[in-house]
């Protein structure tokens, strides 16, 4: 593996644990993740929504990820 190779394999791996911890802190509902309070914004989303595009972001980046990784090992 070369230096590029190598680079892109770590950024699909990094995608692949960011999109676990989403996963995970959606469905354990965390806190520190889905708490709407103390934020700019937090009347936009109530802490359902927000679990849900967690939940939503974390299963795209996990897809992409095994997608690319597929890719890549072929």
């Amino acid at each position: 593996m070369n230096s590029d190779q190598l680079t892109a394999f770590f950024q699909e791996l990094i995608s692949l644990i960011a999109g676990i911890v989403f996963l995970i802190g959606a469905i354990l509902n965390w806190n520190w993740m889905n708490d709407p309070t103390q934020k700019p914004h937090a009347n936009r989303y109530s802490r359902g929504e927000r679990r849900i595009i967690f939940f939503l972001l974390g299963l795209v980046l996990i897809v992409a990820s095994i997608w690319s990784l597929m890719l890549r090992l072929k």
